[in-house]
């Protein structure tokens, strides 16, 4: 079988053969005449030099030529052909088929829906081969899975019949990597192809390029024929009030045309809020949704959104929302009277929680139970099915009983929150049976009824977290409430003044007891001696002082919810991850099946999808709920435009040669379709271009 070559005109450079040939002649000695007297010792030993000389001559010369044409022949290429297969048999081929499976490929675009017309593009082009090709088939979303290896085309139509459509994002770029793992068990002697089956959206295409396909592998692109679809969608759900954001839902437009829709929201499968809008094109609004007092526990919350587009799947947004339990307590009131707003602890408690029907949500996150003095002991106790006392607010009184102030004491040292109120009623003797609970030895009474005015707050510790609302400009001006009247008070060892009036007496104190946390404040609980329960600073001053004496901050009480992604792998973070390290956990979508899975020793679970939106409940292994989670359509598969398919094919990087596994391989490139000589050529040159000189110094030596 002869050669042929692929860079053919460059073999005219074998003239050049004719320059060491002239460089030869040109050099060759001439035998010069000398007279000797007698040469006979000398005639025999000159026609063996000349001999050898010649000998060596031609050889250089040889070497020099032979130099010049296999630097030559190496640059035109020569190529060994392979064998080719019989005529009739024609040429084999092996076609990769890699399908987008993405949310986006179930669009109904006006030539019918995306997948059905990827689906019959996979067929035609599984149909087209013949019995002795090969194919493959890998699907792609938010990950790429490989359905099929090299098979009978009749294997993988069979399987493609299986295939359903995700509601993961698209990548595309997962896609080629998988098939660049099946291109390793491609066999060389048969034409490989890669046939790419998308809606070529844009999103979808990114960091294409970041996979290198090899050059010798055929990538074609299938075109679906629609470059923009209109649509509209919830691109964000969020019920969770924030310090930055409030309830919300977030509606953008896709289209070229206004569009006209409906909007519903949905808590606990019961409609709590309607609507209409006008969506111009290609705007985002945001809808500000109001919320009604829900029950603590979790709650699922749905937008949907009813509206003539080309996709339905993001017309749905699903989210969840935590509500913690209330933090009891109990709160005393010392005047037996009717009316609620007569009583001394009135403020304090309508401060807490407003709503007052038993059984009725509120929005608050206190709770609380009105108690005499007296009854204090009994209903400090834990009573099963009843929420424990986590606080105690305690106005001014007059009298203490005993049994009251060792339960007070017993209470706070097993970390309880007291929150103790001064007042006309106070009686310093009394008070100071609260012994080390305590955070001031209380003094004489002080008045500003013979002076102009009265005292304000002027100094107060932002660092605390009661005062901690008010560090942010325009969160309240604690200056504004007027003081009347109060106690001389002389902090006790290990106690901290956290507020001072102007001329530094002090206004509230703090004192760690045993585990619990006990205020001071040296002001009454109703208006009598001010009016702060006036202003707007004092309900979240109480708020937060509660929060500190009971040690349940936003943060602790607010359960993190993560934004989860249909067709993503679920990230298990709940507050109590440490007690679920190799755990039995329950997953079950609203609707769904439940599935059973393991945690490993970082509380995390491996290869578990979200693989549709809705609304998912995370229960242990007993079947207590520990969580909801929401699972919604990835924005990004909202858009869809698309690109042409010749500039996603130029994105496509192409892959060096690889380098060669075996000496043979590497010398003359092994392939279906032969074998190049190129590199032995010059690995020969070099060879002699090595042994050229050593000829050459022989022989002028």
């Amino acid at each position: 079988m002869l050669p042929t070559f692929i860079n053919l005109a460059l073999l005219g450079g074998l003239a050049a053969i004719t320059a060491p040939i002239l460089i030869h002649l040109l050099l060759k000695r001439k035998s010069q005449r000398m007279r000797f007297s007698s040469v006979q010792f000398f005639l025999k030993h000159d026609e063996q030099s000349m001999r050898k000389r010649k000998l060596r001559n031609l050889l250089l010369l040889a070497t020099r030529v032979l130099l010049f044409a296999l630097i030559v022949l190496a640059f035109a290429r020569p190529f060994l052909p392979g064998v080719v297969p019989a005529a009739n048999e024609g040429e084999r081929r092996q076609l990769i088929v890699l399908l987008d499976t993405s949310a986006s490929m179930q669009a109904v675009a006006p030539a019918g829906t995306q997948w059905t017309r990827a689906l019959e593009a996979a067929r035609k082009e599984l149909s087209a081969l013949k019995m002795n090709d090969r194919a493959a088939l890998v699907t792609c979303s938010t990950r790429a899975d490989l359905v099929s290896e090299f098979a009978p085309a009749s294997v993988v139509l069979t399987k493609l019949a299986e295939i359903k459509p995700s509601l993961g994002a698209a990548r595309l770029d997962e896609g080629l990597r998988q098939v660049t793992k099946v291109l390793a068990t491609a066999n060389p002697a048969y034409k490989t192809e890669i046939c790419v089956i998308s809606d070529l959206q844009r999103s979808g295409s990114e960091n294409i390029a970041s996979t290198p396909v090899p050059r010798e592998v055929a990538v074609r692109m299938i075109d679906l024929g629609e470059r923009f679809i209109p649509n509209v969608a919830v691109t964000s759900f969020q019920v969770e009030t924030t310090d930055e954001n409030s309830p919300s839902a977030t509606l953008t437009s896709f289209s070229d045309e206004e569009t006209r829709a409906s909007y519903r929201v949905t808590i606990d499968a019961k409609e709590v809020f309607t609507g209409t809008l006008t969506l111009p094109p290609g705007v985002v609004t945001n809808i500000p949704i109001a919320l009604p007092a829900l029950a603590p526990g979790w709650h699922s919350a749905e937008f949907a959104l009813d509206a003539k587009d080309s996709l339905k799947a993001d017309d749905v947004a699903y989210s969840t929302i935590y509500v913690p339990r209330a933090v009891h307590g109990l709160v005393v009131e010392p005047r037996n009277v009717p009316q609620i707003f007569a009583q001394e602890s009135y403020f304090v408690a309508t401060a807490l929680n407003p709503v007052r029907e038993e059984g009725k949500p509120s929005p608050s996150r206190f709770s609380y139970t009105k108690s005499s003095v007296n009854e204090v002991p009994a209903k400090l106790k834990s009573v099963p099915g009843q929420a424990p006392v986590e606080y105690v607010v305690l106005p001014g009184l007059k009298t203490l009983p005993t049994e009251t102030v060792q339960a007070l004491q017993a209470f706070v040292g097993s970390g309880g929150g007291l929150v103790l109120f001064l007042g006309p009623a106070t009686s310093a003797i009394q008070m100071a049976r609260l012994g080390e609970i305590l955070p001031a030895q209380i003094g004489k009474l002080e008045s500003t009824a013979d002076a102009e005015g009265g005292w304000h707050l002027a100094d107060f510790d932002k660092a605390t977290p009661m005062f901690a609302v008010f560090k942010e400009p325009n969160s309240g001006n604690l200056s504004l409430p007027e003081f009347t009247q109060r106690f001389a008070l002389a902090p006790t060892a290990g106690s901290s003044v956290v507020a001072q009036f102007e001329d530094g007496a002090p206004m509230i104190l703090t004192r760690q007891f045993g585990e619990g946390r006990v205020v001071l404040v040296n002001t009454s609980a109703d208006t009598v001696w001010t009016d702060w329960q006036k202003l707007k600073t004092f309900v979240p001053w109480v708020h937060a002082t509660v929060r500190f004496v009971t040690r349940r901050d936003q943060a602790h009480e607010r359960e993190v919810v993560p934004n989860f992604v249909s067709g993503a792998e679920l990230a298990l973070d709940v507050n109590n991850a440490a007690e679920l390290k190799q755990q039995t956990l329950k997953l079950q979508r609203v609707g769904g099946e439940e599935i059973t899975f393991n945690t490993d020793d970082d509380s995390v679970v491996q290869d578990l999808l979200l693989e549709t939106p809705g609304i998912y409940i995370l229960k242990d292994n007993s079947g207590r709920e520990l969580r909801r989670i929401a699972a919604n359509l990835p924005t990004a598969e909202s858009d869809l435009s698309t690109l042409p398919p010749a500039e996603l094919e130029q994105q496509i990087v192409r892959s060096a040669e690889p380098e060669p596994q075996i000496l043979a391989a590497g010398l003359f490139g092994d392939d279906s379709r032969g074998k190049e000589l190129w590199r032995a050529l010059l690995i020969c040159a070099l060879v002699v271009l090595l042994l050229e000189p050593i000829l050459a110094n022989r022989l002028f030596a």
